[in-house]
């Protein structure tokens, strides 16, 4: 773990919990799912079948409500929300909050949820299995059945190309599942009882959230070295933690006491890249379709500046740098999900969220 992330640990983020606003209240809220496109994040309110959002200058709004169960998981997949409701899983229009179609998965209860590509990786809390669904084919199955303990929290781990997943119960193992052939393994065993959420930040690191202790633990990318403890005050229960890698920011929702905690700390991305977002561009950038999947264009002046543009991965690796005079990238080498692409010339630069699709 670098210097940064180990200040962190000893307690200097600036941390603040959000619990109410303009009338809105949390009733256990249990997911977290960063929106881009206007910086704000969704939060499932699972004690009364809503979704909140709470927006970039933490005012708390509803999104979604009157959903069967839950909502427990949360998942963005360009711009559709999937939440875990019950047995099902409902597809929801991140924009508008309407709801597309609902996934009658057939599941006992739902609970945690990623996706690699286009394909959504789903736990089912009651069942001990792991559930698929391919959202291209709009078909499922279960993916891991007979788990030994009872999966929770589960994310995919994109340095590796496998799923990561985190186990309710008595000093609770962390397990790594293949994409290739589902088998598991154990990544490491636990002293940390009822496990619930994991997240991943941009170095690879990952963090527990556990309800005994009542704490969220800091594990390397290999699970090699002891775990640290985050220095987050005023957690209760923990539930599916999120960090948004785009501002280095854990955040939490504490299920137990009604709120959800943002906790910040100094970008760990910028330590390992040469890209340093020291300004925006003075003029408004177009960048069109986004969500794409051939070539990206991108509106710029043509003032007779060089723009170099970069794309980077969730995890900060650079895969794509061009020079292209026509303000256009070609993504098709690209894997379907998130991306970071920064623009730069000799004065500034501008970054924003790229979605790639099939």
């Amino acid at each position: 773990m670098n210097q940064l992330l180990k200040q962190f640990l000893l307690g200097l983020p600036f941390t603040f919990a959000v619990t109410t606003s303009f009338g809105q209240s949390y009733n256990t809220p249990e997911s977290v799912e960063y929106y881009p496109t206007d910086s704000s994040y969704f939060v499932a309110n699972a004690s009364s079948g809503e979704i909140f959002k709470l927006t970039a200058n933490n005012a708390l709004e509803y999104f979604v409500d009157g959903l069967p169960a839950g909502p427990h998981g949360l998942e963005l997949v360009g711009d559709t929300l999937y939440a875990c409701t019950g047995g099902s899983v409902h597809a929801i229009n991140a924009a508008t909050g309407e709801i597309l179609f609902v996934i009658p998965i057939g599941g006992s209860f739902l609970n945690g949820i990623t996706h690699a590509g286009n394909q959504l990786f789903i736990t089912d809390f009651s069942a001990k299995k792991i559930i698929t669904y391919r959202i291209a084919s709009n078909t499922f199955n279960t993916f891991v059945d007979g788990l030994l303990k009872t999966p929770n929290g589960i994310i995919y781990d994109s340095i590796d190309n496998k799923l990561v997943l985190v186990n309710w119960g008595g000093s609770a193992p962390i397990n790594a599942i293949s994409l290739i052939d589902s088998t598991v393994t154990e990544l490491t065993t636990t002293s940390l009882n009822n496990c619930d959420g994991i997240a991943m930040d941009c170095e690879g690191n990952f963090y527990v959230a556990s309800w005994s202790p009542q704490r969220i633990s800091v594990f390397d990318h290999s699970f090699t070295a002891e775990p640290l403890t985050a220095d987050v005050t005023g957690i209760l229960n923990a539930a599916d933690i999120y960090y948004n890698r785009f501002v280095d920011t854990l955040v939490i929702p504490s299920s137990g006491n009604n709120k959800v905690i943002k906790a910040y700390f100094e970008s760990c991305f910028n330590v390992d890249t040469p890209v340093t977002v020291a300004a925006q561009l003075n003029f408004n950038i177009g960048i069109h379709p986004n969500p794409v999947n051939e070539l990206l264009y991108i509106d710029l002046p043509n003032n007779g500046i060089a723009y170099t543009y970069l794309i980077y991965n969730m995890v900060g690796q650079l895969l794509i740098e061009t020079h292209s005079p026509a303000h256009a990238i070609n993504v098709t080498k690209l894997n379907s999900g998130q991306y970071m692409l920064y623009i730069e010339n000799e004065d500034a630069q501008f970054t924003t969220v790229v979605f790639v699709k099939e």
